[in-house]
C-alpha cells in the first residue's frame, strides 16, 4: 500500500489542474460559511495549482525537476491550512 503522503505529490505533480478541485470546493464552502480561513485555503489551493503548472509546462524547471523539496513545505501546509478551514466551517453556525 502506498502512503499517502508519496502518492499525493505524485499524482498532483503529472496532473497540476487537479489542485483547482479542493479549491472549488472550498469556495463553495466559503460561500456557505464565510469564513476567511477557507478562503484563504481556496486561494492558496488555487495558486498552487497555478504554481504547479508552470513547473508542469516547464516555465519554472525547462529542463525538468528530479527533486522538488518546495513540496516538502507547500503539501503540509496546503493539508494543514485545508484542515483548519474545514474545522473553522464545521464549528461556525449557519445562521448569524
Amino acid at each position: 500500500m502506498i502512503p499517502l503522503m508519496s502518492f499525493w505529490p505524485a499524482f498532483i505533480i503529472t496532473r497540476p489542474w487537479i489542485a483547482v478541485l479542493p479549491a472549488l470546493a472550498l469556495f463553495a464552502l466559503w460561500w456557505w460559511k464565510r469564513s476567511r480561513l477557507v478562503l484563504w485555503a481556496g486561494v492558496l489551493w488555487l495558486l498552487y495549482g497555478i504554481y504547479e503548472y508552470l513547473f508542469y509546462s516547464g516555465v519554472f524547471c525547462p529542463a525538468g525537476c528530479n527533486i522538488r523539496v518546495d513540496l516538502l513545505v507547500i503539501h503540509p501546509l496546503l493539508i494543514l491550512l485545508s484542515l483548519a478551514g474545514l474545522i473553522d466551517a464545521v464549528r461556525r453556525n449557519r445562521t448569524p
